[in-house]
């Protein structure tokens, strides 16, 4: 230890404390200079006093002044670092006294001595350019002093001979000391190229040490990831895939690697089956992540089948350039699987429920109209009136007819049907309908400015209606249900479940018992009722409509405090449609010609009895080929049909829609009803579309269809 920092003292005083400090070059002056100095100062000194102690004036002052220069340039070095300044002060220094010494011979007449010292020290300080200009500068003055005839300066006397050999003495000098600085000048570039050299092996080795390292990282960080991953470069080629991307893909590493991603990944639509295109196009074109909507099914090497969630994301260089993409994609096999069971288990919990509460409907339904009909047939045969037994079976049967709307409102396929309407008037109806003769009041605030809003009016009306009854039954006698209607504008995220845009909201608030947290999440579920009467069935019917209608229903309640119903619809900012009132059109001649269509033998049996009561001329048949026959046949009589009520639907035959294409094909200006028991298919919304004239729900009353057939017929 000692030993070191006596030998980083050394460094620190012959480099004036730059050591490891500047670069080599700069170095080398400053231990030039500070040698010369070291080295010089003390002989000048000795030098100079000598000659003062031996009487040679101003010879010992000059040369001890000099050394004392020397000592303050070491010293001014020292703490400026300045060894440009130093150099050329020294120079400078030296120049006129080695001439003074070479003028006057100095001690002994030794002057001309110490002048051969000085192209080493110019050289060497100043290089060989600007040392050779001094050199020759300094040269051109000692030949002045030495040859000039009769000069003043020269103050001893040298022979001949050395006065001859002074002059290329100093040539043979400078000669030797350029080629010894140039070669010094060499050997250092060699040795700062050395330097550097070693340097940049230092950091390539780090470097390389740091990339196996980060290489390491990423291997076991890939390996890790429990998802495919899989990089590519800029033309689609694998680069690099992890362990469970070969695994799902059935290609290794070093099989895949060079091949298209394409070639590797095989990926199918869930629903149709049909391939997909895996592409990183859209990846490179918009530098973000792309991620597939859908799950999509993953075909390995060996044909095997995975569900899976996949993406792709760029990748960038230093710069932000786009050098490549990685595909990741999620093996959701098993979730997906166990979500389908648990969805099949509450399904059939569901529809276990929904039949049995069915069942339990339709079988008193069903006991009534039987019982009744057994009534009517007893009254009947002892001549006795059944008119009151037949109202009941009427009753009953609308029943039965409200009951399957219900049901059908929330059944999939079920549409309404939806045009722009306003819903202040559709509001104060609903509530004055709903609490008329109840002790219960409605408070009512709609905006002046509510917006139209796309909307079936009877299935709307049914939702408010509901809302409205059960609030009135939660709430005591003296209550209030309040009711409001006011624009909103949804943005992204606001309302959860509801897509960013214009809606109208409807809110029904009451102050009644409220719904337990435990009943909360059961409340839209079918036939869950917390009530000792009703089907169960009114806000499972509710969440359905306003779902089909693009819209949402939320519920907020506490017990003891009441029931927040918020229903939020589509904004409309189309003409609002209106249902003019048509004159109505007396059925009492009852002339025409009707075709009737329907696989239900007993519906065409009642069809041809009372329209053929009526007045009609009827031809009943059972499937559209039969009716295209008969309607052509009719046309080449000329006797057609004036009118052709078909059903929707004929199991194993040709159907309404079908046949109503194939009858304006053969004559433009058939009329055709479509009489249907599925009342929300869309050919029924959308009837006109169709080249239809008009639509009835079954099961109709015979009033019902006598006026439309009275309607159409007459061209209305």
């Amino acid at each position: 230890m000692r030993d070191h920092g006596l030998r980083l003292n050394k460094q620190d005083i012959f480099t004036s404390g730059m050591y490891g400090k500047c670069e080599p070059a700069v170095m080398y002056k400053f231990m030039m200079l500070n040698l010369i100095l070291i080295v010089g100062t003390p002989f000048l000194l000795v030098f100079g006093i000598l000659d003062i102690y031996r009487g040679l004036q101003p010879l010992g002052y000059i040369i001890t002044a000099s050394g004392f220069l020397c000592a303050a340039t070491f010293t001014f070095l020292r703490k400026t670092k300045n060894f440009i300044f130093g150099s050329y002060f020294l120079v400078f220094v030296l120049f006129w006294t080695f001439l003074y010494l070479l003028a006057t011979g100095g001690s002994g007449n030794s002057g001309i001595l110490w002048y051969y010292s000085f192209p080493l020290i110019s050289l060497f300080l100043l290089g060989a350019r600007k040392g050779s200009l001094i050199v020759f500068t300094s040269l051109l003055f000692a030949a002045v002093i030495l040859f000039w005839p009769g000069t003043p300066f020269l103050k001893t006397t040298y022979v001949s001979e050395i006065k001859i050999r002074f002059i290329p003495s100093v040539l043979v000098l400078w000669i030797i000391t350029s080629l010894f600085e140039y070669v010094m000048s060499a050997a250092l570039k060699i040795e700062i190229q050395n330097t550097e050299l070693r340097e940049a092996v230092d950091e390539l080795s780090k470097a390389r040490k740091a990339l196996i390292s980060e290489k390491e990282r990423l291997a076991v960080t890939l390996r890790s990831i429990g998802e495919g991953v899989i990089a590519a470069d800029m033309n689609g080629l694998v680069v690099l895939m992890n362990t469970v991307a070969e695994k799902l893909t059935g290609w290794t590493q070093g099989e895949a690697a060079g091949r298209f991603v394409g070639d590797i990944v095989h990926v199918n639509d869930r629903a149709s089956g049909k391939s997909c295109d895996i592409s990183l196009t859209e990846v490179f074109e918009k530098k973000t992540i792309v991620a597939a909507m859908e799950l999509r099914v993953l075909v390995n090497r060996k044909g095997i089948e995975r569900i899976i969630s996949d993406s792709g994301a760029p990748i960038f260089d230093r710069d932000g350039q786009v050098v490549g993409a990685v595909l990741v994609f999620r093996d959701v096999t098993d979730q997906v699987r166990m979500e389908e069971d648990l969805y099949r288990t509450g399904k059939l919990e569901s529809v276990g429920l929904l039949a049995g509460g069915i069942a339990h409907d339709f079988n008193n339904i069903l006991s009534g109209i039987l019982g009744n009909a057994e009534l009517a047939k007893i009254t009947g045969s002892r001549g006795e009136d059944a008119g009151p037994f037949l109202e009941r079976i009427l009753k009953a049967t609308r029943r039965a007819t409200a009951l399957t709307n219900q049901l059908l409102t929330f059944a999939k396929g079920g549409e309404p049907i939806i045009k722009s309407i306003t819903l202040s008037n559709l509001l104060r109806e609903n509530v004055e309908f709903a609490l008329s003769g109840s002790p219960i009041k409605g408070d009512i605030s709609i905006s002046d400015t509510l917006w139209a809003v796309y909307a079936d009016p009877g299935q709307i009306g049914q939702v408010i209606s509901n809302l409205l009854i059960n609030a009135a039954q939660a709430s005591s006698e003296g209550d209030s249900i309040r009711v409001t209607a006011a624009n909103i504008t949804a943005f992204e995220g606001e309302i959860a479940g509801l897509a960013p845009g214009r809606y109208v909201a409807i809110t029904i608030q009451d102050h009644g018992s409220g719904i337990s947290p435990e009943n909360m999440a059961k409340i839209f579920d079918p036939y869950f009722t917390t009530k000792d009467y009703g089907t169960g069935l009114g806000l499972t019917i509710s969440y359905s409509i306003i779902r089909k209608h693009n819209g949402l229903i939320k519920l907020e309640s506490r017990l003891g405090e009441g029931t927040t119903f918020n229903v939020y619809l589509p904004a409309s900012f189309e003409e609002v449609e209106t249902d003019a009132p048509r004159a109505m059109i007396s059925a009492a001649s009852c002339k025409g010609k009707i075709l009737v269509v329907d696989d239900e033998e007993d519906l065409r049996i009642i069809l041809f009895t009372l329209l053929e009561g009526c007045g009609y001329v009827v031809l009943p048949v059972a499937d559209g080929e039969e009716a295209l026959s008969a309607y052509k046949a009719a046309m080449a009589a000329s006797e057609p049909f004036d009118l052709v009520i078909t059903d929707l639907t004929i199991p194993g035959g040709m159907g309404g829609k079908e046949l109503v294409e194939r009858l304006l094909e053969i004559d433009s200006k058939a009329k055709v009803i479509v009489a249907s028991g599925y009342s929300h298919d869309p050919i029924m919304a959308q009837f006109g579309r169709h080249g239809l004239k008009g639509v009835i729900e079954k099961p109709f009353e015979f009033s019902t269809i006598t006026d439309m057939i009275a309607r159409v017929i007459a061209g209305d």
